[in-house]
This record gives structure tokens, C-alpha cells and sequence, in this order.
């Protein structure tokens, strides 16, 4: 179970894929200087952090050969998954990253992957990203390997925001452009400004889950163009506000 405190990825600024991995951090009775031991538990990342360093020890003795980018990948890629509380379903990499440490599976990862995660960054709008990933052996046999992820999979890990049929894409874009064009530009503006600010401070994950309403205040500002609209379509109707709206954006 994932702690409420427990940081989000991707990272304020260059988006890369955060955490790497989980580890417990909850209620812990930790040792104290001058050989000495707490008097109650203690949570944090001080709790978490010796977890995974004891286990990179443990994977280097046992695997002198491992370079630390190879143990590091075992630790990722072997990982337990971590669930919200009261909850069956498995959080995203951005909450538990390759999942909590599970040491013994870690010791036979199969395969090494570099890097451990993939981070595009800020993909805009009319461009492409590729990145590379090498798999090695480490125990699984050899190549070739084959890895794939499908659309369904990428939408429940957070990787990607929606996913529509190929048949429906026409129909699906339509609609949201539609939507869009309710919305006057400086709504949108200041909207996407905010939204930014929250993802700098707090991480875009974690922004989302805080409940940013962004609908409300889109709708809800009252520009000249967003009164211009709702006075045609009083008078004239839905149809004859969208068209009008369609024309400014043809200018």
C-alpha cells in the first residue's frame, strides 16, 4: 500500500519518469546514534532509502559482475506491485515506479534493461520522440527478445491520456475540437498557465490528483468573446454560435 505522503513523478520541470522504485517507509522502528533505539516509529524517505541501498549491497555480493546500472535495472524490473489503500488496482509507474523491491526476484531478473524507464519529456504538438532501450541477458537465455505494450495497458499505467479506436478517431476528434471551441482563447490561456504552475510545485501527477478542476474555470471566465457567444446562441441558437465561433478561427 502506497503512502499518502509518498512522492509523484514525472519531475517539475524536465518530466522525467520518477520514482524508480518503492520501498517501505511506513511505521518503522529504526536504530538511533550511540547505538541507542527510538522510542515509536518513524516514516519517510530516511525509512525507504536504506531499504533499497541494503538490497543493492545484497545484489553486488551475490553478483560481483553486475555493474550498479545493472543492479539498478533488477531492482526495477522485478518490483512488486503497490496498490492505493483499500484498493485492488495497481498504481501507475508514477506513483510506484518499477514497484516496491522484491529482493528474491531481483537476484534472477532474466533480463537487464538500459536505461530502466523511458522519459519523453514534453512531447508538442506536430513532433516525435524516440528513445532507445537495449535488453541484455542475465539469465533468461539469449536473444532475440520481444517486448510490446498495448493501447489498453498504456491508458491504466498513465502513459498515455485516452485511447480511441482507430475507426472512432475521426468522429472522437471532431468532438473535442467542438468542445474546444466553446472556450474563449484567454480562458484557455490562463487555464493552461495555471495548470503549470500546479504541475511545477507539485508535480504534474500529483496536480491531476488533487482535483484541478479545469472546466469550471474555463467556462465559468467571462471574456468578450465568451459573452459574444452565449448572446448568439440565445438568439440564434447552438448551431449558428458554433458556426460563428468556426468562422473566427478560420480568420
Amino acid at each position: 500500500m502506497i503512502a499518502g505522503f509518498s512522492s509523484s513523478g514525472p519531475t517539475p520541470i524536465s518530466l522525467q519518469m520518477k520514482p524508480d522504485v518503492t520501498a517501505p517507509g511506513v511505521d518503522l522502528l529504526s536504530s538511533l546514534p550511540h547505538n541507542q533505539w527510538s522510542n515509536h516509529d518513524w516514516s519517510g524517505t530516511s525509512m525507504a532509502a536504506p531499504h533499497v541501498a541494503a538490497a543493492a549491497a545484497l545484489l553486488k555480493e551475490r553478483h560481483p559482475a553486475w555493474t550498479p546500472a545493472q543492479v539498478k535495472s533488477a531492482l526495477e524490473s522485478t518490483g512488486a506491485p503497490v496498490h492505493p489503500g483499500g484498493s485492488a488496482t495497481e498504481l501507475t509507474p508514477l506513483r510506484e515506479g518499477g514497484g516496491r523491491i522484491d529482493l528474491p526476484h531481483a537476484d534472477n531478473p532474466l533480463v537487464f534493461t538500459d536505461p530502466t524507464g523511458l522519459s519523453f519529456g514534453l512531447v508538442t504538438r506536430g513532433t516525435t520522440s524516440a528513445r532507445q532501450l537495449a535488453l541484455a541477458d542475465a539469465g533468461g537465455g539469449a536473444s532475440p527478445w520481444t517486448a510490446s505494450i498495448d493501447a489498453q495497458t498504456a491508458l491504466h499505467y498513465g502513459m498515455v491520456n485516452r485511447v480511441v479506436p482507430r475507426a472512432d478517431l475521426a468522429e472522437a476528434t471532431m468532438k473535442f475540437a467542438k468542445r474546444l471551441a466553446l472556450i474563449a482563447p484567454e480562458a484557455l490561456a490562463a487555464t493552461k498557465l495555471a495548470i503549470n504552475r500546479g504541475a511545477d510545485a507539485a508535480g504534474f501527477r500529483t496536480a491531476i490528483r488533487a482535483g484541478l478542476d479545469v472546466l469550471a474555470p474555463l467556462y465559468a471566465a467571462r471574456t468578450e468573446v465568451g459573452v459574444k457567444f452565449d448572446e448568439i446562441r440565445e438568439r440564434d441558437g447552438l448551431v449558428a454560435a458554433l458556426r460563428w465561433r468556426a468562422a473566427q478561427f478560420a480568420e
